[in-house]
């Protein structure tokens, strides 16, 4: 708890590891960078979305603007 960890994530991970500490510290440092890296992926993912959204919006207002041309 003292080491920046929430009680109830550290009870947890002691329960998890049969109350090895080490096993537990272990645990909490895993789980916190699968955290990480999931929403670093989130992020990528809905930028790529953004990017995506922003082209099919270029994209129908050129059609639109030369279907006015005509």
């Amino acid at each position: 708890m003292s080491m920046g960890f929430k009680e109830r994530n550290a009870r947890r991970a002691l329960y998890m590891t049969n109350n090895d500490v080490v096993s537990a510290v272990d645990f909490l440092i895993e789980e916190k960078a699968k955290k990480l890296q999931k929403r670093e992926e989130d992020m990528k993912r809905r930028l790529c979305i953004q990017i995506s959204m922003g082209s099919i919006k270029n994209l129908l207002n050129l059609a639109a603007s030369k279907s006015l041309m005509e």
